[in-house]
């Protein structure tokens, strides 16, 4: 199965045709763990990479902004618009640059909209300690403030945790849990909607960035925007198509009462402001863009 906000082989061939073949991608999937890819690329040892940035939230903390809990919403479209501000292109570029970056362009995933369990879980009361494997600084964080308890496991030990009661529950994209196999282990699928992005970057080595023609350079960042604008349609397809698969696999949609999401909404504020002292002297610039597209800022 291959998610939609992972681009390869499209954006390759869309650069190979777009380049007249000029300039040709060649894609390489999981040679480095999931938290090690931006500094394969800083170091030069690959070209051109795909992070997932709340793997990397501890170190770039800065970068991962869309996963904010309870600030965007509309499964994207909010966050594309922040990202497509020319003010935030510019101090995104600024930033990932004193890295050794080149920023090229999101391709963001379904973020951590549901939590997986075998109990419902449709209060702030049903929540409270109950173990739950998290992913990244602000959704652990978020938890902690909602009463539970979060842990951390890798990808492949998810299904096992929850199978052996490791953990009580998993905080998940929909889609991403059915990849996993959640379906088999969980009875239940409640939706919390702490982060309506799991942010993602493609990167690229600042020198080999610099050694292109400015033509080429041109062509890619037009490619690039493009490609960008597809991850958001597919990723929106995708969480619809999903819901259908919840369906067929029986499972119960937990549907929390909107009282209690405005209520999570409040007592996860802290993690925001948290968010600006850690993510360094960028982010209330950051912020402030972004919230003029956020509802979850307004609310």
């Amino acid at each position: 199965m291959e998610l939609a906000y992972t681009p390869n082989p499209r954006f390759q061939d869309m650069i190979a045709k777009a380049t007249g073949g000029r300039l040709k991608l060649d894609t390489k999937v999981e040679i480095f763990p999931p938290n090690e890819v931006i500094n394969a690329v800083i170091d030069g040892r690959i070209d051109m990479g795909l992070q997932r940035l709340d793997y990397v939230s501890g170190t770039f903390p800065l970068w991962g902004f869309g996963s904010l809990p309870f600030f965007f919403s509309n499964y994207h479209y909010e966050y594309e618009a922040a990202l497509n501000d020319p003010r935030m292109i510019q101090l995104l570029q600024k930033s990932y640059g004193e890295s050794g970056l080149f920023y090229l362009f999101d391709t963001s995933g379904t973020g951590i909209e549901s939590i997986w369990s075998k109990k419902p879980i449709a209060t702030l009361d049903d929540l409270k300690g109950v173990k739950v494997r998290a992913s990244g600084l602000l959704t652990t964080r978020a938890l902690q403030l909602l009463g539970a308890a979060p842990l951390t496991t890798a990808p492949g030990e998810i299904v096992d945790a929850m199978q052996k009661g490791l953990v009580d529950a998993v905080a998940s994209g929909m889609g991403f849990g059915l990849f996993l196999g959640l379906a088999d282990v969980s009875k239940y699928v409640n939706s919390w909607p702490i982060t309506e992005v799991f942010p993602g970057s493609v990167v690229v080595n600042m020198k080999k960035w610099n050694a292109l023609p400015d033509d080429l350079k041109q062509i890619v960042i037009n490619v690039a925007k493009e490609v960008q604008g597809q991850v958001v349609l597919a990723v929106d397809v995708e969480w619809r198509k999903t819901l259908a698969s919840l369906q067929a696999a029986k499972m119960q949609v937990i549907i929390p009462d909107k009282a209690h999401i405005q209520k999570a909404r409040e007592l996860t504020k802290p993690a925001i402001d948290e968010w600006v002292k850690l993510a360094g002297p960028y982010a209330p610039e950051l912020l402030s863009i972004a919230s003029q597209y956020a509802s979850g800022a307004k609310k």
